[in-house]
């Protein structure tokens, strides 16, 4: 884990915080977004930032390809690896791949060759920004459909809005 993934780590921990245990939320008890659903033998409770941040590295920076993306735009592959990490991988990898969609990509399936690719096109004609605006409005989107489909998760749409808002880690942090 190199400097740079570390301080995304950091970042992260600012959206997921410390214990919860909350009645509504789907994941069960969760520390620094590490979710006893996702990891049911794991003593929730009692992990240490360093187990989660072990977990972050090769269970979402690595699984995800967001390392490879990251030798693109570090940028792109830490907002991409935030919606992983609270979506999914798979919904992470939907999303990404409709964001390329809507840049003129005609990729629609993970082929992480073509992805590198397709994302390289995106920042070299100046496109940074304006898809990592795209994966914010498409995560927003997503919340809102969770939403809508159980309205029980209601409670956390508002802090589910502003982690959307998250641009990742700029390409020079």
């Amino acid at each position: 884990m190199d400097k740079r993934f570390r301080r995304f780590f950091q970042d992260i921990l600012k959206h997921e915080g410390g214990y919860v245990n909350h009645p509504n939320d789907r994941g069960g008890e969760t520390k620094y977004g590490i979710s006893k659903r996702q990891y049911p033998n794991l003593d929730i409770k009692n992990l240490t930032k360093e187990e989660a941040m072990k977990i972050y590295y090769e269970d979402y920076w690595v699984k995800s390809d967001a390392d490879k993306i990251s030798e693109v735009s570090f940028q792109i592959a830490t907002k991409y690896c935030d919606i992983c990490v609270n979506m999914g991988i798979q919904t992470g990898r939907r999303i990404y791949l409709w964001a390329l969609e809507n840049v003129g990509s005609s990729l629609r399936d993970w082929d992480i060759q073509k992805v590198v690719d397709e994302t390289k096109r995106i920042v070299n004609i100046g496109l940074k920004d304006a898809f990592i605006g795209l994966l914010c409005l498409l995560q927003k989107q997503r919340y809102e459909e969770i939403v809508r489909k159980n309205p029980s998760q209601r409670v956390f749409l508002s802090g589910w809005m502003k982690r959307a808002e998250y641009r990742g880690v700029s390409d020079w942090g």
